[in-house]
C-alpha cells in the first residue's frame, strides 16, 4: 500500500477549497454597497456646496442649521443613514428589508429638501 493513500489520524484536516460554481453571498454584498452609495451621494452633495457664493452659504446654512434642520439630520442622516446601517449590521435579513425601507424614506427627505430649499434663498 502507497504512503499518500494512508490517512494520517493525527494531522490535521485540510481546509476545503470554495465551489467555484457555488452561488455568492450577493444579498452582504448589495446591503453594504447600498449604505455606502447613499451616504456618499447625499454628503457629498452637502460637503460640495462649498461657500464660493454668498447664497450658497445661506443654502448650507439654511438646510443644516435652520428651518431644514430636522428634516436633514432626523430624517435624511438619522432614518436615511445610521438606523439603515445599525440594521443591516445587526438585523439580520428582516433589518436589511427596514433598512431599505427607511433609506428609501431618507432619500425622499433629502430629495424634497434638495428641491424645495434653494427655491426659498432671495435673489438679490
Amino acid at each position: 500500500m502507497p504512503a499518500e493513500s494512508v490517512i494520517d489520524e493525527t494531522s490535521p484536516p485540510r481546509p476545503s477549497r470554495r465551489d467555484p460554481f457555488a452561488a455568492p453571498d450577493v444579498s452582504k454584498n448589495l446591503r453594504r454597497s447600498s449604505v455606502r452609495g447613499a451616504s456618499v451621494m447625499s454628503f457629498s452633495r452637502v460637503a460640495g456646496m462649498g461657500l464660493r457664493f454668498l447664497s450658497t452659504g445661506i443654502l448650507a446654512r439654511m438646510i443644516t442649521r435652520g428651518q431644514f434642520s430636522r428634516a436633514f439630520w432626523l430624517g435624511m442622516v438619522l432614518a436615511g443613514h445610521v438606523l439603515p446601517f445599525v440594521l443591516i449590521v445587526y438585523g439580520g435579513d428582516v433589518g436589511a428589508i427596514l433598512a431599505g425601507m427607511l433609506m428609501l424614506t431618507g432619500i425622499y427627505i433629502g430629495e424634497h429638501i434638495w428641491v424645495k430649499a434653494p427655491q426659498l434663498v432671495p435673489l438679490s
